[in-house]
Formats: C-alpha cells, sequence, structure tokens
C-alpha cells in the first residue's frame, strides 16, 4: 500500500503513516497490536545499513540508489501474541511517495 510522507521522515514517521493508512482501507487490522518498521531483509528499521546512523529516508534513498516510489518497506508484527493469530498479518509491504 503507497502512503505519502516527507523526504525526510523518520522510520516512526513511516510507520504511523503506514498504520494509518491500513486502518483505513481494512476494517480488520489490529493497530492495537505492536508494529515495525522493517527493510526488505526483515530486519527492523532503527538505523540506516550498515551504520550507527538514524534513519531517514532521504539519506536511506541516497544509500539505496532509487527513486522514492521505489522504495518498498515491510510492517511486521512485533512480539504482540495478538498479531500472531493470523498468518495474514505477518507483514504488508508499505511504498512511498512525498508529501
Amino acid at each position: 500500500m503507497a502512503i505519502c510522507v516527507p523526504k525526510t521522515a523518520s522510520a516512526g514517521e513511516i510507520l504511523q503513516a503506514a498504520l494509518r493508512k491500513f486502518q483505513a482501507h481494512d476494517r480488520n487490522f489490529d493497530v492495537t497490536c505492536s508494529w515495525t518498521i522493517c527493510y526488505p531483509d526483515v530486519s527492523a528499521v532503527d538505523n540506516l545499513p550498515e551504520t550507527n546512523d538514524t534513519f531517514q529516508l532521504d539519506t536511506y534513498r541516497q544509500q539505496i540508489l532509487k527513486d522514492y516510489q521505489r522504495i518498498v518497506l515491510y510492517i511486521a508484527p512485533g512480539l504482540d501474541i495478538c498479531c500472531h493469530l493470523s498468518h495474514d498479518y505477518f507483514a504488508r509491504h508499505v511504498t512511498l511517495s512525498l508529501t
């Protein structure tokens, strides 16, 4: 699902925008679960890959040399058991565009 975020968006801002979008379009989506934003390799987006620098979308885009609309991240449930009851909630992709 595509979301619009500023090019300076943090991982937390991207996660919140994704949760709002999924909740608006999927009545079964459970925002009360603990969700994490992930890279395509399913590692959590905390820092930029191979650095200790805090994630920022424009810096990540420069690292991976992709247009913003070609960046794909995922949201996946955290350790909250309610999200593991349905395989449907395992991971959902998020594509980005700029606001």
